[in-house]
């Protein structure tokens, strides 16, 4: 069970993997009446759904022409198994879930960032505040140092760029960096620092012997000014430095062996409910009539969830049309999209110009780099622009 769409098919594709090696079906779930059909057909199967589906049955109580479905439901004895149980479901629609059912479902919960008590969620009444209580004992444990150690995925290389600021830990010290890290000058220093070790971390310099290049993602998210805004911001700058119209320059020697880059994208979320959902929807306007005159596409403002699905898509390079080396992505901008389940083996860089991430989201973050994939690709790079006493310990 999940909460995203991008998770969901994840998911479903590693639940069909495994059926390939034993007698299991998997179906996915269309529609919240599909699953409810589903659930009450007497199958004994794996179904991959979401969050969403599961709790819209819950509505249909008072729909007489779906009573004798909703008592089925209420009577069915489920296991309900939980990809990135950290977040997928909230303490909250777990004890929700439960409630609508007469029988206590069993729950089996998989993460590869637990939380604890030291990262433990804010207090919420009864809801739980660890994955322990939410999920119970942990049955088994393989964390990060084992798969490192395993080889079954890469260790990180961090490099921390910030040279220009002085340690302390002063609040007015920080007040004044939060407020440095939102500058023009600043934005510059990171944008040239990405471009100068694009070269090493992008894998430009050995393009002649593999034919390609690895992608980054920038995630942005200034402590004192709207995340989305500064993420726009980025994606302006890289677009006047390709376009030669700032001081900031892309390296010759990464010139002279991509003419076209960066290539950048960005992704974020568009609402239509507050006070900046029209500036943001004229901007991601622009984006995608930006990427449609890259990449041939024909995406509008109306298709930005079919946008996002390219762009994800593209980025992990899976589909054999976005292989060759001019179908590539350079650079995503994101504030927090693709930070969490996002899988790519081309993907080698994360840059990270943002303030304090909490435990777990660290941990997501910097394993979207580190896919085993070629030679050439010894770890996960993550390359940081801000303190990093501010930027991994709030306290």
């Amino acid at each position: 069970m999940n909460s995203k769409k991008d998770l969901d098919n994840q998911t479903t594709q590693a639940f069909q993997s495994y059926a390939n090696n034993d007698s299991i079906d998997v179906n996915e779930t269309e529609s919240t009446i599909n699953l409810a059909k589903k659930l009450t057909s007497g199958e004994r199967t794996v179904l991959v759904t979401t969050r969403q589906k599961l709790q819209h049955l819950f509505k249909w109580q008072a729909d007489e022409r779906n009573e004798a479905m909703f008592k089925r439901l209420k009577n069915l004895k489920l296991a309900f198994i939980v990809d990135e149980c950290h977040r997928t479901i909230s303490p909250v629609s777990k004890m929700e879930i439960d409630k609508f059912f007469n029988i206590q479902p069993l729950w089996y919960g998989f993460t590869g960032t637990p939380i604890f008590p030291q990262n433990s969620r804010d207090e919420n009444g009864k809801a739980a505040r660890t994955t322990e209580q939410q999920y119970g004992p942990c049955l088994h444990s393989y964390t990060i140092k084992d798969a490192i150690r395993d080889h079954a995925v890469l260790g990180f290389q961090i490099n921390d760029m910030r040279n220009i600021y002085q340690d302390s830990d002063d609040e007015d010290h920080k007040d004044k960096l939060n407020a440095q890290y939102i500058t023009d000058a600043h934005m510059n220093a990171v944008a040239k620092s990405i471009l100068k070790s694009s070269y090493r971390t992008l894998g430009i310099r050995n393009i002649n012997n593999r034919g390609y290049t690895y992608s980054a993602i920038l995630t942005t998210s200034p402590a004192n000014m709207r995340p989305i805004d500064q993420a726009k911001r980025y994606y302006k700058l890289f677009k006047a430095i390709k376009n030669g119209e700032t001081s900031v320059e892309v390296p010759k020697r990464i010139k002279e062996i991509l003419p076209d880059f960066p290539k950048v994208a960005i992704t974020f979320s568009v609402t239509q409910n507050d006070e900046d959902s029209l500036g943001d929807q004229q901007f991601m306007k622009e984006a995608i009539h930006d990427y449609n005159e890259e990449y041939g596409t024909s995406f509008s403002l109306d298709e930005v969830g079919a946008y996002n699905k390219n762009i994800n898509d593209r980025l992990a390079r899976k589909n054999d049309a976005f292989k060759p080396q001019s179908e590539r992505l350079d650079l995503v901008i994101v504030v927090d999209r693709l930070l969490t389940g996002f899988d790519s083996q081309y993907l080698s860089t994360l840059f990270v110009d943002r303030p304090p991430m909490n435990p777990q989201n660290i941990i997501q973050s910097f394993s979207r780099t580190n896919r085993i994939f070629d030679q050439d690709k010894k770890y996960g790079n993550i390359i940081t622009f801000q303190f990093p006493k501010i930027l991994y310990n709030r306290n």
